[in-house]
């Protein structure tokens, strides 16, 4: 029976550079990340031959657009590539001896302005869409809008970078943001939440040793919101959920529409990360389960019965990240690392209670 082979080619700067790194390379992890951060890449270089601290030495900006490639994965044979996106070198370091490059790329546009530029702007009689057009624009990659489009018909920018004022307007309305690919991604968790599952996992798809543990904290059960708009002379009010642990919200609208958008963004916001179980282990297969690609941009599971939102994979030597579940919420995070030619995944996933 052949064996399982992988590998990873790069594009550096726009240039072929797979056969530069592939002698030197002792790790690559990739960290895919559904919303509020940034994915990464970590690559650890063996510089036996002193070209990455010479002629090679990498430089704050650099461009990669890494690709992982397998070979008889999943048994008969086959190869398959997963595409893990456009990443600038963000952090780098060498220690010695022998001389080894430890190098962090994240998916952020070239221009820094997008992270560190505070910005005082208004924006008035326009939408959700419109304003990640400017946004995307100003930082010169592409908005890819895949979610229910939210009039506005006023809203400040006050010295905010832009990705900190849009991530924040986005989360406001019930929606997720992340960059894929330089492109600025914008979609609606919940949409894909209903969806049908990406795969099935039962205990026999993971590696003996695997936990699960689960924990109550509280939970709201639902929201009352009550706004009283003195320009236009109206409150709002919108009320959701059962009684029992109910969260008090009076976030400004304009009008009944995005004052329910805001009470029901601002409960499952509040939701996420309470009433967490936990759950650890190694996936044997399905190490091309990926978060964002154009249109296949969220993927479901099914464990212990439970339909779930894949948060967060990982694996670094022997260590197990633990995972966390939520309600409202499903797929957020996964991590992948290669190492000397070995995939390994590690799950972490909330459950949509």
């Amino acid at each position: 029976m052949e064996p399982r082979k992988a590998a990873v080619s790069l594009v550096y700067n726009g240039a072929n550079a797979t056969g530069q790194i592939a002698p030197y390379l002792a790790s690559f992890q990739y960290t895919d990340i559904a919303s509020d951060s940034s994915d990464s890449i970590n690559i650890e270089i063996n510089d036996r031959d002193h070209m990455w601290i010479g002629p090679w030495y990498p430089v704050k900006g650099d461009k990669l657009k890494p690709t992982i490639l397998v070979e008889n994965w999943e048994g008969g044979g086959g190869m398959a590539a997963l595409p893990c996106g456009t990443f600038c070198v963000d952090d780098f370091s060498f220690q010695g001896g022998p001389i080894r490059l430890s190098m962090e790329a994240v998916a952020i546009p070239a221009d820094t302005g997008f992270k560190e530029t505070e910005r005082t702007e208004t924006y008035e009689n326009t939408n959700l869409q419109e304003i990640g057009q400017t946004i995307a624009g100003r930082a010169g990659i592409a908005l890819f809008f895949e979610a229910s489009n939210v009039s506005i018909e006023k809203v400040e920018q006050n010295n905010q970078a832009d990705c900190a004022f849009y991530n924040d307007l986005v989360k406001k309305y019930g929606l997720a943001l992340k960059i894929y690919d330089d492109k600025l991604v914008v979609f609606s968790e919940a949409d894909y939440e209903s969806k049908g599952p990406k795969a099935i996992l039962t205990p026999a798809d993971f590696d003996p040793g695997w936990t699960f543990n689960t924990k109550t904290t509280g939970t709201y059960t639902g929201v009352k919101y009550q706004y009283a708009n003195s320009d236009k002379n109206k409150t709002f009010t919108v009320t959701a959920g059962t009684e029992g642990r109910t969260l008090d919200c009076n976030e400004p609208a304009d009008n009944l529409t995005e004052a329910t958008a805001i009470a029901l963004a601002a409960v499952n916001n509040a939701n996420k990360g309470t009433n967490e179980d936990t759950h650890a282990g190694r996936l044997i297969q399905l190490c091309f389960l990926l978060f964002c690609q154009e249109r296949d941009v969220c993927l479901c599971q099914k464990f212990r019965g439970g339909k779930n939102f894949l948060v967060q994979r990982n694996r670094k030597g022997t260590e197990y990240l633990p995972a966390r579940y939520r309600p409202f919420d499903s797929f957020r995070t996964f991590h992948r690392n290669l190492e000397r030619g070995k995939i390994s995944v590690f799950l972490d996933c909330f459950f949509n209670i």
